[in-house]
């Protein structure tokens, strides 16, 4: 195949070659051809050279407001802490809202009573909630129980015994086992199991 390419290209370079003046004609028309392309082509690489030697990119820098954009960047740090907080502790929020019972996507709607002119009116006291509360480690050390917990608006890491009080008296630390700690919170019994890491 190649070899009879090749063939033909001499054919038709040794025709060209002739001296007939149609094959000049071509001959020249062929060398015009490609004297013209090349030279177009170097006209328009000297107009896109010296186009961009003319006209530089400009470089635009946006001004930028150092203070707003760190403190951008800090409240996005935070969030990001804060997620992944709750991430790392879904599972003893889960716990905890068994724990107590509590159905926080259940909306609290009030009973509807039929009206009563001999009905009075019972003065309705809001439930005050429980802390979020977690165990941290349990001691015991011979007839001593201690345990290290975190109580919400109380602190982190709160090292308490049977019969501590907190959240303004409403809560108080009833027993410390093994297992977990059992805490009063106005009239429950709430269970925490201690967490294991």
């Amino acid at each position: 195949m190649f070899r009879g390419m090749a063939a033909q290209s001499r054919n038709l370079w040794g025709w060209l070659r002739g001296d007939r003046s149609v094959q000049r004609v071509v001959l020249l028309g062929v060398f015009l051809l490609v004297i013209g392309a090349t030279v177009l082509q170097g006209y328009y690489f000297y107009l896109l050279y010296s186009a961009r030697r003319a006209n530089p990119p400009l470089r635009r820098d946006l001004p930028v407001n150092i203070a707003a954009e760190e403190t951008r960047l800090q409240q996005t740090d935070r969030d990001f802490r804060q997620i992944m907080l709750y991430r790392k502790h879904s599972r003893e929020y889960a716990r905890v809202i068994l724990a107590i019972s509590r159905e926080p996507y259940k909306a609290d709607l009030p009973k509807q009573s039929t009206p009563s002119s001999r009905s009075i009116p019972e003065t309705q006291v809001p439930e005050i909630l429980p802390p979020y509360m977690t165990v941290r480690a349990i001691f015991i050390v011979g007839n001593r129980r201690t345990a290290l917990m975190d109580i919400e608006s109380e602190g982190g890491g709160i090292i308490v015994e049977e019969g501590h009080s907190f959240g303004g008296g409403l809560g108080k630390v009833l027993k410390i086992s093994g297992n977990g700690v059992v805490v009063q919170w106005s009239r429950e019994k709430i269970t925490l199991p201690l967490l294991l890491q």
